[in-house]
Formats: structure tokens, sequence, C-alpha cells
């Protein structure tokens, strides 16, 4: 929330040299620092107390490393990466990131869950695992987002943008105006029987033989 508004805020704000130097080299170390801190927990387990303070903090601390990317990327400071992310293909696979958000664990649990044997985990099993299920992860992904994702995005486009609401808006408007409530009825009948009733004068006049 707080990188929307400064988005939204400073779109167009012009960052000085040394600014973007400390802003590129604090988010790299960072970002390094959340993903190594733990590599070697694979030999050792931590402390209770490192543990928790790492729990505690190494989320807060990527989603401030990435925020600096975003917000370098959009306001013109990215430079050579905001090149790299603004590639074609990466628009693509953009589109199917929310489903391959949704996917993932899902591959990985059932691949986990089919395992019968002992596996000696190795640098190149990982990287082939990596890759199985990332491929696995795009296809299902992109299945799901055709036929779920992308008609409800388009149809949310066309209930905002069109006149669905503001005609119903209407039609209840007219409905409202056009009804009758009791007092009006009750006024209306006694106009047309005040009408019916004849004149003293009619009554008393005698008709000429």
């Amino acid at each position: 929330m707080f990188l929307g508004y400064m988005v939204v805020k400073f779109r167009n704000v012009k960052l000085k040299r040394l600014t973007q130097v400390v802003g590129w080299c604090s988010s790299f170390a960072v970002g390094v620092a959340v993903l190594w801190a733990a590599y070697r927990w694979n030999a050792e387990l931590p402390t209770a107390r490192v543990a928790a303070v790492y729990a505690a903090t190494h989320r807060v601390a990527w989603c401030i490393a990435l925020s600096w990317l975003t917000f370098a990327c959009i306001t013109g400071h990215g430079g050579y990466i905001e090149r790299i992310l603004s590639w074609g293909p990466f628009n693509v696979l953009g589109n199917l990131a929310y489903m391959a958000y949704l996917t993932h664990p899902v591959v990985m649990l059932y691949h986990a869950s089919r395992t019968r044997d002992l596996m000696y985990y190795s640098q190149y099993e990982k990287v082939y695992a990596f890759f199985g299920h990332f491929l696995t992860t795009l296809i299902i992904s992109a299945i799901f987002y055709v036929l779920i994702e992308m008609p409800c995005t388009r149809l949310g486009v066309i209930l905002l943008k069109g006149n669905i609401f503001k005609t119903f808006g209407k039609q209840s408007s007219k409905g409202k105006t056009h009804t009758k409530t009791p007092d009006a009825d009750e006024k209306i009948c006694q106009k047309e029987k005040h009408e019916d009733v004849p004149l003293e004068k009619d009554i008393l006049r005698v008709p000429k033989e």
C-alpha cells in the first residue's frame, strides 16, 4: 500500500545520482541477505532467537528490496534492469503470474506426495526438479488463465466501463418516480367523485314542456 501511494504521489520525481546508488545498493544487499542468510542452516540449525528474528523480518525486508526495484523502474530510474524487465515475453509471464502463484505449491505438494522412494538431494536434482516444476506450473497456469482468469477479468472490465449499472440505476429511479402512494390514490378518487356529483342548479332545474 505504501508503494502504491509513493508511485501515485511521486511518479514523475527526479532522483539524484547518489540517491539512486544508495537505493540500488541497499536493495541488492537486503535481497542477498534474505536469500543467503538461511543457507548455512542446511548444515546446522540456528538458535531460537535467531530463527525468531529471521522469521519476523525476512518477508518485510524482501518486500522492501522489491519495492525499490519497482519504484525505480516505474519512475524511469531502472536503467538496464528496466529494459530487461520490459522485454516482451515477460509480459506474457506477467499475465500468468497470479495463476502460477496459486498452482505452484500444488505442483510441488503433488510431486512430494507421489514420491515413494528415498531421494538423495544434490545440486543437479534440485535444478532438475525446479525446471520440471516450473514448466508444469506454466502449462497449468496458461490453461487456468484462458479458462478462468481472463474471462472473469474481461467481464469485470465490461461491467465497470459499460452502461449496465447506469441503465439499471435509471430503471430503478424511473420505477420510483412512477409509483403512486396511497394518499395520491385517495385524492384521485375524491376528485372523481366530486366531478360525478351534479350541481344544485341542475337538480332544481325544471325541464321545459
